[in-house]
């Protein structure tokens, strides 16, 4: 929890900040929109601060990495980035920037909070009891340390007591939450009787009464404090997640199935729904499917399917003309959150996919893609020429970002579909994505079939293709989506000649004895050009797990002893798209280029040196496939080489890996 400074609207009319209790749809218009001149830290902080507690940590990671670059060094724009980082998923990362906060001022509290709170996500994520129980204790002792000096500081002190609980401890957990509780109690009396409820300190008491064991009376705390920060996404998800803890296995309180249910049933989950659906009819079709007529009707179907799921709404999905563009418009007309993944750039895709409706529906498809959270490219450069594969492709990147988000937020992931439950005219259509979701053992599907709104004479008959719509979909052309790694040498023109056989012999024999293995797990296309090493692997999991054995090997062998450089370091970047795969007629193998290869090799030109970096649809596939040996930590945005724009990229890493102070 991180404390600003009451806010004020100095900020408002001269750079059109929306305020702190604006929704994320205007924050995001507002991020995007921004003035050109530099902000005042102060408006950085706030705006920080708005989206985490919409949570919207990517975008607070964004405000605060921009924010120090206009004000380097700032403490609290750290502090934001860090609280940014751990809560969307990268506590190795915020360790590190925390541990220098901490280094430079001691007794910040609220630091200190942050840095218990990383070696609990640590202790989440141990791979053997032992880790977990000295990550536990770690953070324990730092809460602790920091209650002890000051008792005003109630949040470390309750999260003291439930690093206790789940230690096993309950003899000293039940001793601080008494101790929290009655502290908390003379600052509710004095918030009540200056009508300034806090919803932090609701939620503490709730959590320190269930520690008591006043079940009922926690139930009730925990009420107030969701129904205090209705709106503030990030902070309810907070709370949840803190008690979600104390209701688990992991924890030693003696609690009733009804009890938990009882604690689980204050707070509400976010209602993360996944969304494919046909098109309206082209003109020329002959088997009526969604005909622009029935639009009206189908979109009040998709209003009550999503009513049916009730709380926050995210949405994910394309936005074709018809069906999709119908249901980001009922998300965001339920004050929900559209996130939308076109599969390749804006215009075109408008063109081939929205404008044969109408003006009317290009005029929905801009207003929903000017009011969305998120707006992903999949495939940027890249047209319909291509073929299914950048259907096929965009929709599991759509896959994985919905199913990512749902963890992130501790939300229920649902499926909803307009779909007729026939095959489809083509790859990359509403029947390909309803049975990639069953692949990836998502929920079924909430299925709204438009034809039962059909008139008789307008149902269809047999056939059930349609050769006028295959023109949709040409065949791949050689296009396969593969994984892509690209590994570059730092300052390899500044070796010598006589290091060149030791580059050789001791660095590229290793790597290619690495590379030996047959796919799937060895890579399908390997080349070598001087400082410069290019792999092509079947999937992004084969990909991620050889990147990081490949970087393991870099950090754990001593350079300089075998005659290289001590501080001999590469970059390493992961992606992965639609190639084409051809035979090099020059080798006699196999290999691959296109778009998706270009952007990789970008990607490598703008990482950090001594690590392993993927972009956005590498991640997004590795949770769509369900890989669960390494994980992939959003990093930020960069600007890549060559004017291909701004990218989001994740750190890759192996899962569990458990840092030592």
């Amino acid at each position: 929890m991180t404390h600003l400074s009451e806010y004020t609207d100095e900020y408002e009319a001269p750079f059109g900040f929306p305020g702190p209790n604006a929704d994320v749809r205007a924050l995001v218009a507002w991020w995007r929109g921004r003035p050109s001149e530099p902000c005042p830290v102060g408006l950085l902080h706030q705006a920080a601060d708005s989206f985490l507690r919409l949570d919207a940590p990517l975008l607070a990671y964004d405000v605060a990495t921009e924010g120090l670059q206009q004000h380097a060094g700032d403490f609290i724009l750290r502090r934001w980035q860090a609280l940014a980082l751990a809560r969307s998923g990268s506590p190795r990362r915020a360790q590190a920037i925390l541990r220098e906060l901490a280094r430079e001022q001691p007794d910040d509290e609220e630091t200190l909070g942050l840095l218990a709170r990383t070696y609990k996500d640590f202790a989440l994520s141990a791979a053997t009891p032992v880790e977990r129980q000295d990550a536990l204790r770690r953070a324990f002792e730092v809460y602790h340390d920091g209650y002890r000096k000051r008792r005003l500081n109630y949040w470390l002190g309750i999260n003291s007591a439930s690093i206790a609980v789940l230690r096993g401890d309950l003899l000293t957990a039940v001793r601080l939450a008494e101790s929290v509780f009655l502290t908390c109690r003379d600052i509710a009396a004095q918030q009540t009787a200056a009508s300034k409820p806090d919803y932090w300190l609701s939620s503490t008491l709730g959590e320190a009464e269930l520690i008591r064991g006043h079940v009922e009376a926690a139930a009730q705390w925990y009420r107030q404090a969701a129904l205090l920060a209705h709106g503030h996404r990030g902070s309810i998800a907070t709370m949840r997640r803190n008690a979600t803890l104390l209701l688990s296995p992991a924890s030693c309180l003696p609690l009733t199935d009804e009890q938990r249910a009882a604690i689980q049933a204050a707070f509400p989950r976010p209602q993360v729904v996944l969304f494919a659906g046909h098109m309206i009819d082209l003109p020329d079709r002959r088997r009526s499917r969604l005909p622009g007529d029935l639009a009206p009707r189908v979109q009040r179907r998709i209003r009550g399917a999503l009513d049916r799921f009730g709380g926050h709404l995210i949405g994910y999905s394309s936005a074709a003309c018809g069906s999709d563009i119908m249901f980001l418009e009922a998300v965001l007309a339920a004050g929900g959150e559209a996130h939308v993944v076109l599969p390749y750039d804006r215009e075109d895709f408008a063109r081939d996919s929205v404008d044969f409706g109408g003006t009317h529906w290009r005029e929905r498809f801009e207003e929903v893609l000017a009011h969305a959270t998120e707006v992903v490219i999949a495939s940027p450069r890249q047209k319909l020429s291509l073929g299914g594969a950048s259907y096929g492709y965009a929709n599991n990147v759509l896959t994985g970002l919905a199913m990512a988000h749902a963890a992130r937020v501790d939300g229920s992931l649902h499926t909803l579909a307009v779909w007729d439950g026939k095959i489809g005219d083509g790859p990359g259509g509403t029947a390909s994505i309803v049975a990639r979701w069953s692949e990836a053992h998502l929920e079924p599907p909430v299925i709204i079939d438009a034809s039962d709104l059909l008139a008789p004479d307008r149902i269809p008959t047999p056939p059930d293709t349609d050769a006028s719509d295959t023109s949709q979909l040409p065949p791949n052309h050689g296009m396969e989506v593969r994984a892509i790694m690209f590994l570059d040498v730092v300052r390899f023109s500044q070796l010598a000649e006589e290091q060149m056989p030791v580059f050789v012999d001791h660095f590229l024999r290793t790597l290619g004895e690495l590379a030996s293995l047959e796919p799937p797990q060895g890579p399908l296309a390997k080349e070598s050009r001087g400082d410069g090493v290019y792999f092509a692997f079947e999937n992004v999991g084969a990909a991620g797990r050889f990147a990081l054995q490949v970087n393991d090997i870099l950090k754990n062998t001593d350079w300089g002893k075998i005659g290289l450089p001590e501080d001999f370091s590469v970059r390493i970047s992961l992606h992965a798209g639609p190639v084409y795969g051809y035979t090099c007629p020059f080798l006699g193998r196999t290999t691959y280029t296109g778009n998706h290869v270009n952007l990789a090799a970008r990607i490598e030109q703008s990482t950090p040196v001594g690590h392993v970096y993927a972009s956005q649809q590498f991640a997004a596939l590795t949770r769509e496939a369900g890989v669960t040996y390494f994980d992939c930590d959003y990093a930020g945005p960069v600007v890549l080489a060559k004017n291909y724009g701004t990218f989001p990229l994740y750190h890759v890493g192996w899962r569990r890996q458990h840092p030592v102070l």
